[in-house]
């Protein structure tokens, strides 16, 4: 009897457990599929920090690599060393189907990447959705060149150690 009972009830959590809908977690809309001109894929490397524009609904997260987030680590004078490299991507938003009042990437609006050639000088690059270079002529560069290098890393009360 026993046997029976564990049975069916085995069966029954199992064909409610299935499901038609095949929900992925995986946020699609915000992956960069084609890295275009871009050398490597921004979103692979060391996220550093992250700010929300509700005026225009996007969302900016500034990614560097091993040398930048080493450095963003330690001090926050947004003089990085040689061979650093930070992308601030823009993402729209949109609400978290997961829960409530949580908003998370949407589609990739642009790429900018600041590459740093020594403490003073930098080379700085736009890409639009598609990792294609933005060649025309670009305004406020020392503005944005200075938005980008002198956020601060997010900081957690919780260690996280990968």
């Amino acid at each position: 009897m026993k046997i029976q009972f564990l049975i069916l009830f085995l069966g029954i959590t199992i064909l409610c457990g299935c499901s038609s809908k095949n929900e992925s977690l995986f946020n699609e809309e915000a992956a960069l599929i084609k890295l275009g001109d871009l050398p490597e894929n921004p979103l692979q490397q060391h996220a550093i920090t992250f700010s929300i524009h509700p005026g225009n609904q996007t969302m900016t997260i500034v990614y560097g690599n091993d040398p930048a987030y080493k450095y963003a680590q330690s001090t926050g004078d947004g003089l990085y060393p040689q061979g650093a490299v930070l992308y601030a991507v823009t993402f729209r938003i949109h609400q978290d189907e997961q829960w409530f009042g949580a908003n998370v990437p949407g589609n990739l609006q642009s790429v900018e990447r600041l590459e740093f050639l020594d403490h003073h000088h930098t080379k700085y690059q736009s890409f639009d959705a598609s990792g294609n270079e933005n060649t025309a002529a670009q305004y406020d560069l020392d503005e944005k060149i200075r938005r980008i290098r002198n956020q601060k890393i997010a900081v957690s009360p919780l260690p996280f150690n990968p």
